[in-house]
C-alpha cells in the first residue's frame, strides 16, 4: 500500500525473483539441520512403535472380541500394511501416504470417542493414531533432508 504522498507503483522495492541460487542456498539451510540422523531415527522408531502398537491392537481386538472376525481384521489393517514395503525401505513418501491413511483412523476414533458406546480401546487407539502421525510427519520431512543431505557433496 502506497504512503502519503507516493503514487501507486513507484518507489517500491521489487522482490528479488527467486532463482536457482536462492533455491540453492535456500536448501544448504535446511540440510545444516543440527542432529539431524539422531531426530530422524528417533521418530522413526516412534513411529513404528506406534504403528506395531496398532496393529497389535486390531488383532486382539478381534481375537478376543464376540464380534471379532478375520474381515474385520483385515479392513482395519490394510491400509497401513499398503505402506509397510516404503517404510521398511524408508521412503519419505510413504511416511507421508500414512500421515494420509492415518487421517481416516483419526476422524473414525475422534467419533467413536465422543459417543456413548466409548470404549478404552478407542481412547488407546486414538492416542497411537496421533503419536504415530505425529512421528510419520516428522519422519517424513526428517528423512527427506537427510537424503538431500547424503547427495551433496561435503
Amino acid at each position: 500500500m502506497p504512503r502519503a504522498g507516493q503514487t501507486p507503483g513507484r518507489n517500491r522495492k521489487q522482490a528479488a525473483p527467486r532463482g536457482l541460487k536462492a533455491y540453492n542456498n535456500t536448501m544448504k539451510d535446511i540440510a545444516t539441520i543440527k542432529n539431524l540422523e539422531t531426530k530422524m531415527r528417533s521418530a522413526r522408531l516412534i513411529t513404528l512403535i506406534a504403528y506395531a502398537a496398532l496393529l497389535i491392537q486390531f488383532t486382539l481386538i478381534n481375537i478376543t472380541a464376540d464380534t471379532g472376525s478375520i474381515t474385520r481384521w483385515v479392513m482395519q489393517c490394510l491400509p497401513l500394511l499398503l505402506v509397510l514395503p516404503g517404510i521398511v525401505q524408508q521412503r519419505y513418501k510413504s511416511y507421508s501416504w500414512l500421515c494420509f491413511i492415518l487421517l481416516l483412523y483419526f476422524t473414525a476414533y475422534v467419533v467413536e470417542v465422543g459417543s456413548p458406546l466409548f470404549t478404552w480401546t478407542d481412547a488407546t487407539a486414538l492416542s497411537f493414531t496421533v503419536i504415530m502421525f505425529i512421528g510419520a510427519m516428522l519422519t517424513s520431512r526428517w528423512l527427506q533432508h537427510w537424503q538431500y543431505q547424503q547427495t551433496q557433496p561435503s
